[in-house]
């Protein structure tokens, strides 16, 4: 999984994407 790459690279950005998308899946 890419995940940890992505939030090494994008950082804070990429924090704030996981937490969009967490809930996301979470209502899926």
């Amino acid at each position: 999984m890419s995940i940890s790459c992505d939030m090494l690279v994008f950082g804070g950005t990429g924090d704030l994407t996981l937490h969009k998308l967490l809930p996301a899946l979470y209502h899926l």
